[in-house]
């Protein structure tokens, strides 16, 4: 793993509650869980991405 940054975000409380109670049904920690999602979004995005990095450096 690379270094690491700290993401923030505003979400709807039902939503935070509904995502905490269906990662502790499946033992998994929550930002284990939002890291894979991210990761499946950025490989679904990958040549999008590589080019909106290109394009902010």
């Amino acid at each position: 793993m690379g270094k690491q940054a700290v993401f923030t975000m505003k979400l709807e409380s039902d939503l935070r509650d509904h995502f905490m109670a269906a990662t502790a049904a499946e033992h998994l920690p929550a930002s284990q869980v939002v890291r894979e999602l991210m990761h499946e979004c950025v490989q679904r995005h990958k040549g999008t991405y590589i080019a909106v990095v290109a394009v902010r450096s």
